[in-house]
């Protein structure tokens, strides 16, 4: 385009918005784990807004799964799962929620 004696190019990007990329937090599940520092037992819990196959992992600094909570379809609504970290060694812990294509992670803190 040509503006006084100066050439000035333009190029057009052509934007795809049928693919979003989102950063989710805990938050956008309604993820808590509490109490958190836990020494006996804890409740982790999650809001799906529809029927969703899930996975809810235990993991451990290294990324190692400890437990697997649930792994399957979970129906929409508020779900509340019983985590017992009595029996784990003193230390911190990654809670891990699958939600199809979505992950989301909880610190926890095992006393």
């Amino acid at each position: 385009i040509p503006v006084g004696n100066d050439v000035v190019f333009v190029s057009f990007v052509e934007v795809d918005t049928t693919t979003a990329t989102f950063d989710l937090r805990p938050a956008d599940f309604n993820f808590t784990v509490y109490p958190n520092p836990v020494s006996d037992v804890s409740y982790i819990q999650f809001e799906l807004e529809q029927n969703e196959q899930i996975q809810l992992q235990v993991l451990d600094q290294n990324g190692k799964t400890i437990r697997t909570l649930l792994n399957g379809n979970q129906s929409q609504g508020n779900h509340k799962v019983l985590f017992a970290g009595h029996n784990l060694p003193k230390g911190i812990y990654f809670c891990r929620l699958e939600i199809g294509e979505n992950i989301v992670t909880q610190k926890i803190v095992v006393l």
